[in-house]
């Protein structure tokens, strides 16, 4: 996953799920093996917002607050 490649194959149906407004969440369940699972998770969150067109704060510490006070008010983790 940290090869750019590797991410973009892997990653190209979602993406392409979230552009076309057929999903408007995702969940990810068991990231276990994942050498560093918040840059994967941040280049995600980023890679969808756009192809949505939202500009998300330059901060990732902003980013990382929006997530876990959304998740929160579902009760769910974040990342």
């Amino acid at each position: 996953m940290e090869l750019p490649e590797v991410f973009d194959a892997a990653h190209q149906l979602v993406v392409d799920l979230v552009r076309s407004g057929a999903v408007t969440g995702l969940r990810i369940d068991h990231p276990d093996g994942l050498y560093c699972r918040r840059n994967i998770w941040k280049r995600l969150q980023r890679r969808c917002a756009k192809v949505l067109g939202i500009r998300l704060p330059k901060d990732d510490r902003a980013v990382y607050m929006i997530a876990e006070k959304n998740s929160e008010r579902r009760g769910k983790a974040a990342f």
